[in-house]
């Protein structure tokens, strides 16, 4: 059983979060930490539950080595806000969003993704609806925070 339980949010659970989950995954494989964290996505909005990835976000992110081809798109649902013990948006809407919605006690525990990086009040941009070029950005974004994610879990494991 996982020790730390982290969700990653996004609007529709198509493209950012499931790239985030997929890169959080490799990286956690490379640190041997892979029994040891539980990751998933979710969205706050968006297509019916069920759904593959956005074929920009797949296509992207197997270019560098990730697969978002078994994803699924889910809601968010209120015992995810219990269950997980990190929650990690990609912007600042999404924030604003979840505070609406958590209870008190949960809102510690919520981050931007780029609070990881060397931009703490950066977000991940939202590729939906762009080219190619907008899918990369968003990838390299969140791969830019990984650093950073994986350093915080060691932390919060030891």
């Amino acid at each position: 059983m996982a020790e730390v339980k982290v969700l990653f949010l996004c609007s529709g659970n198509t493209c950012r979060s499931p790239s985030a989950e997929a890169v959080l995954r490799a990286k956690l494989a490379d640190a041997g930490l892979t029994a040891r964290v539980d990751v998933a996505s979710a969205g706050l909005a968006g297509p019916p539950v069920g759904q593959p990835a956005s074929a920009l976000a797949v296509s992207c992110a197997a270019t560098r080595g990730y697969d978002l081809s078994a994803h699924r798109t889910r809601p968010l649902v209120s015992a995810d806000l219990e269950a997980f013990e990190l929650i990690v948006m990609m912007d600042r809407g999404h924030r604003d969003k979840l505070r609406v919605l958590c209870p008190e006690n949960t809102i510690a525990k919520c981050h931007l993704l780029r609070a990881f990086s060397d931009d703490p009040d950066g977000e991940v941009s939202d590729p939906f609806g762009g080219d190619e070029a907008d899918y990369r950005r968003a990838l390299a974004q969140i791969e830019e925070a990984m650093p950073g994610l994986i350093a915080a879990l060691r932390h919060a494991l030891a």
